[in-house]
């Protein structure tokens, strides 16, 4: 009995199913980020556009329950970003300055959770949905220069795909490959650009003691997602394929660990 439970430690350990992957590849691409004034003159605002430059993935394959995960960091150029508009209401003057900064240690991220693959065509390829939820959360603040006051205001609001659209997506396919090591994914979301929606309109950012009202609509008026609703803009391409490696399995020295201390705790 003593020899039987440090084997079946070991069988356990090396009977793991989930494989993780990493790949790291470059990213084109580009997202819109702006606001509007809904109390101000219609179509009040400004934007600026975060250009993507890496992407990095984690994804775990797990083949006997038949899903696929991916956590993504996105890294852009600009994780900082300002624009400045002069607004007039009823006849007050201000001057609106707003800056969006990306958390996550200024990258866009995702986790798409384990996702269904279904069975593999004929040529060996694996299909499935990889619509991405949301892109993590950007830290916005905007100062109201009027009446020879500053104000300011701040929040922080995740990037939402819009559902109905569903057009944002990473790598939507797979196949295994000669190399155990190795693992090919493609279709990361290269066609159709995604409409990304925001929180809901703030009728009162900064109320200024003259009477100014800055409110806060994120989105462009004039950009519609085809549902009525503002929206940002989200295009990106990687290429055709990517690699992703095969993190290492523990090694023998960790395994070993672990049989001597299923043996000494049997012992005693």
């Amino acid at each position: 009995m003593k020899r039987i439970i440090p084997a079946i430690v070991l069988a356990l350990a090396l009977s793991a199913s989930a494989q993780v992957y990493t790949l790291s590849a470059p990213l084109s691409g580009s997202l819109t980020l702006s606001m509007t004034d809904p109390n101000g003159p219609w179509g009040n605002g400004g934007g600026v556009i975060v250009n993507f430059t890496n992407l990095a993935e984690t994804i775990t394959l797990d083949m006997d329950a038949g899903t696929i995960r991916q956590e993504g960091w996105i890294s852009v150029a600009n994780p900082v970003n300002t624009f400045t508009f002069a607004e007039v209401q009823n006849g007050i003057p201000g001057l609106v300055t707003v800056t969006y900064e990306l958390s996550s240690g200024g990258q866009l991220c995702f986790d798409t959770g384990p996702r269904n693959i279904g069975t593999p065509s004929e040529w060996g390829s694996y299909y499935f949905d990889s619509w991405i939820p949301n892109l993590g959360t950007i830290n916005m603040r905007c100062t109201l220069n009027t009446g020879g006051k500053i104000y300011s205001s701040g929040f922080g609001s995740e990037v939402v795909a819009l559902y109905l659209e569903k057009t944002a997506w990473t790598f939507s396919a797979f196949e295994l490959m000669d190399d155990p090591t190795k693992l090919r994914v493609w279709n990361l979301g290269d066609s159709n650009p995604g409409w990304m929606g925001w929180c809901q309109p703030i009728q009162t950012a900064i109320l200024a003691d003259n009477g100014f009202n800055l409110g806060w609509m994120q989105g462009q008026v004039g950009l519609s997602s085809g549902y009525g609703i503002p929206a940002d803009f989200m295009d990106w391409y990687h290429g055709k394929y990517a690699v992703a490696t095969m993190i290492p399995e523990p090694s023998a020295v960790w395994l070993i660990s672990l049989l001597v201390l299923a043996f000494i705790r049997h012992r005693q």
